[in-house]
């Protein structure tokens, strides 16, 4: 089963160099050849992925949404860095994937 995956990813290597794209003609020679192989794997990946899958997003467990915490630095009106040292209910920020 590996080598099939490995030639279905291959021959969509070998189309997407192939493709006359103009967003990636815009790039140079060696950065279109390190992006592609990532979104030829993103492409198989999205692909071969069932709407009937069970599987849980490994970010939102299914949720559609991904908890994020960030330490944040407020600048008053002053000029001042206030950092806030005390975490409240609220500063979980939900990013929706």
């Amino acid at each position: 089963m590996f080598r099939i995956l490995s030639f279905a990813i291959e021959g969509l290597l070998n189309y997407a160099m192939a493709l006359d794209n103009p967003t990636l003609n815009k790039l140079s020679e060696e950065t279109r050849l390190q992006l592609i192989p990532y979104l030829v794997n993103f492409a198989f990946a999205d692909y071969s992925r069932s709407a009937a899958s069970k599987a849980r997003c490994e970010h939102c467990a299914g949720t559609g949404f991904h908890n994020v915490l960030r330490e944040v630095v407020k600048h008053s009106r002053s000029g001042e860095s206030v950092i806030k040292e005390e975490w409240g209910e609220g500063t979980m920020s939900a990013l929706s994937w």
